[in-house]
Parts: C-alpha cells; sequence; structure tokens
C-alpha cells in the first residue's frame, strides 16, 4: 500500500459559506487528524514565497465572518509544511480552472504534496474543488464528503462582504465555463481582468459587483452544478440544515460519516441559521430558480438531475417552514438580527466601492494633469459607472429593508 492509501484523505468539498469551516474545526479536534483548511486559498497562493502570511490568519471572533472559535490560525498546518507544498501551486489551479472536471495531474500533484506531509491522517477543507471531486478521487483516492446548504441562506451569508459575489465572478472567466454562466457574463458585460495577482483579479470584480437577480442566478446555476456533480462522485453528500433540526439527524450524519471511512466526529453543535423569508422574497428566490432550472435544461441537464435539484431546494424549504412553526419566536429574532447585520454590512460594501471608485478616479484625474492632456470625457464616463454601481447597491438594500419590515 502506498503511502497516499495507507493515509486514506479525507476531502471536505463545499461552496463558500457552507459550513465548511465548522466541519474543518470539528475534524481538526479529533484525536490522529492532521487538517488543512482552504489549501489553494489565493493567501497561501502568495504565502508560498512568503509563508509569514500563514500565521496569525484567525481572530477570536473569527474575523467577522462567523465562524466558530478556533486554538490556531485557518493555516497553521500549511505553516507547518510549507517547504513541502511550495513549489506545486500554481495560480491557474485555484479559479482558472474550477469548472475543469478532467482529472488535473499538476493538482492532484499539489494535494498530493500535502497528504504525503502530513504526519496524522490528513482531512483537507476547500472551496474550490466542489466541481473536481471526480478528477480527485480518481488520482488521489480518499473518502470526499459534499456540504450542501440551502441557496438561499447561503447566497445570503455571502453578502456579508464584496469577497465572495468577487470569487464567483472570477470563477466565470476561466476554463470551460457553462454556456449559460458565459450567456450571463456576455448579458451583463463584464469586463475580464487576466491579472498574475489573484488579489487584483478580485478587486476590479468587487469594483463592478452584479445586481442582486444576476447575482443569485449566477450563484444559483453553480449550486445546481455542485449538487449533481456531488450526487456523482462524492461518497456522502452531507445536507446541512437538517443537522440537529430534525430529530435524530445529527446521529445519523455522524454515523453515516464513519461508515464511508471519514472517522468518528461530533455535531452536536452545528446549528446553521434559516432566516424568514416574507413571501415576496421567497417568490422573488423561486422565480430566478425556475429560470436557472430552464437554462440548464437547455445546456444539458438530464430531466431526472432537474427533478432532484428541484426536490432538494422544495425539501429545504419545507424544513424552513418547519422551523419557523416549531420555534417563531426564535426564528423572528435571529432573522431581525441577520437583516440588521446585513444592512450594517452593505452599508460598509457601498463605503467600500466608493472609496475603490474614488482612488480609481483619483488616479485617472492625476494621469491627465500629469499627461498634459485633457481627458474629461473618459472622467466624466468613469463618473456615470460609479453612479450606476451605487444604485445597484442601492437597489439590494433596498430589499433588505423589505425583508426588514416584512
Amino acid at each position: 500500500m502506498n503511502e497516499i492509501s495507507s493515509k486514506n484523505p479525507v476531502f471536505i468539498h463545499s461552496l463558500w459559506r457552507g459550513a465548511s469551516t465548522y466541519f474543518f474545526a470539528t475534524f481538526r479536534r479529533c484525536e490522529g487528524v492532521f487538517a488543512y483548511q482552504e489549501p489553494l486559498h489565493e493567501l497561501v497562493l502568495a504565502a508560498a514565497g512568503q509563508p509569514e502570511l500563514l500565521v496569525g490568519t484567525v481572530s477570536s471572533d473569527g474575523s467577522g465572518l462567523r465562524h466558530p472559535n478556533m486554538d490556531f490560525g485557518y493555516f497553521h498546518e500549511l505553516a507547518l509544511t510549507h517547504s513541502a507544498w511550495k513549489d506545486t501551486i500554481a495560480k491557474d489551479l485555484i479559479y482558472d480552472r474550477y469548472f475543469v472536471v478532467e482529472p488535473d495531474l499538476r493538482l492532484a500533484a499539489f494535494f498530493q504534496s500535502l497528504i504525503g506531509a502530513a504526519p496524522r491522517r490528513p482531512v483537507i477543507q476547500e472551496c474550490r474543488c466542489a466541481l473536481r471531486i471526480g478528477g480527485l478521487k480518481e488520482a488521489l483516492g480518499g473518502t470526499h464528503l459534499s456540504l450542501v446548504r440551502n441557496p438561499r441562506d447561503q447566497w445570503l451569508s455571502c453578502k456579508i462582504n464584496l469577497y465572495f459575489d468577487a470569487v464567483i465572478q472570477l470563477l466565470q472567466q476561466g476554463q470551460q465555463v457553462p454556456r449559460s454562466l458565459r450567456r450571463l457574463w456576455e448579458k451583463n458585460r463584464i469586463i475580464e481582468c487576466n491579472s498574475d495577482e489573484i488579489a487584483d483579479e478580485i478587486r476590479h470584480f468587487m469594483r463592478w459587483p452584479l445586481k442582486a437577480e444576476d447575482s443569485y442566478r449566477a450563484f444559483f446555476t453553480i449550486w445546481c452544478m455542485v449538487l449533481r456533480h456531488a450526487r456523482k462522485y462524492a461518497d456522502l453528500v452531507i445536507f446541512v440544515d437538517y443537522i440537529n433540526k430534525i430529530d435524530g439527524k445529527c446521529e445519523e450524519v455522524e454515523r453515516q460519516i464513519a461508515e464511508v471511512g471519514a472517522g468518528e466526529v461530533s455535531l452536536r453543535d452545528c446549528d446553521l441559521f434559516m432566516s424568514q423569508l416574507p413571501e415576496g422574497v421567497a417568490n422573488w428566490f423561486h422565480i430566478i430558480e425556475r429560470d436557472v432550472f430552464n437554462d440548464l435544461a437547455i445546456d444539458g441537464f438530464e430531466d431526472c438531475e432537474i427533478r432532484d435539484a428541484v426536490a432538494t431546494v422544495n425539501a429545504l424549504e419545507d424544513l424552513r417552514l418547519e422551523v419557523l412553526v416549531r420555534d417563531p419566536e426564535r426564528s423572528l429574532r435571529e432573522s431581525l438580527d441577520r437583516t440588521q447585520r446585513m444592512v450594517l454590512d452593505l452599508l460598509d460594501h457601498r463605503q467600500q466601492m466608493a472609496a475603490m471608485h474614488r482612488d480609481d478616479a483619483w488616479a485617472k484625474l492625476q494621469q491627465t494633469i500629469d499627461n498634459g492632456n485633457s481627458q474629461n470625457q473618459e472622467f466624466k464616463h468613469l463618473m456615470v459607472e460609479i453612479d450606476i454601481e451605487i444604485d445597484a447597491i442601492a437597489e439590494l438594500v433596498g430589499a433588505v429593508n423589505i425583508e426588514r419590515a416584512s
């Protein structure tokens, strides 16, 4: 038995804001486990030449991301094994090849370096391989868990900052992008940004976020693709919303994790938030989801795959209603708290965007002055674009305020 198979790695796959950090922290506490947190993160790429970046990357309150508290930084294990993987990570592996489902030898080599360097059984939690399970499984074996959260709350949770929307856009300029996402890209006339630095690309898309409807359309399209891929390749698909909301479900999931060979864990403190959605907001989500299902059918999803996605969403919405009926006061209190935090987050986002656009505008103006020529028309056009984007944010703030009022 070779070194990789003898260590039998566990992979935890998820989209962002899908409880993956909770699962990472849970496995990390287990005896005999060496857990890696998001080794394909762009900060890890930067840290290949600057390992000090991996130190201290977490705060006691989860850095505002509502992550579980941890004794060590997110990338503690990556810092310990830096010499083993620093020459195997590459920029295009992170986002450019997200939709490439074929086995990727370079990606496998990167993960193999992590597996080989782990002093105990390696557990790898990653949000950038949810559509690459098949290739990784073929190349590396291991046990693959896929976490699925209800798409509506997951997308709303992504609004905690500008990063997650930007990353979803960044994925859409990569290789083998599905046709439905390419059509959405062309409809919004999104300008690509191909830089040597991922941080520059993310910053570019943070400047020009999609309006709410198109943002959810893109997210939900990827969510459906991830669900289909997980059904086909993952050893276990875990619907995280059900844990500790349905009697006996927590114990069932714990047992399933052990049965597929991923070890024994306790999920007793897993409690994902499900918000109250007023009828108008729920209908807004439903209309977009229906359109995405139609697009996916056109693009090659089988009827059974569409039916599975529809049934999954409907079942999760039934769970939302059950939670509301069971404890309406807690549900209302948590929803109001979340709405208030979202409003504050959105106001922060608006300020951040205004600052970024202001910096861009001043830079262009200074360039105009320095060059000694007049570019007033270009400057005015930039100001118009800023106004359009601020109006888009105001639209989203208005939607949140409607939810809060309801």
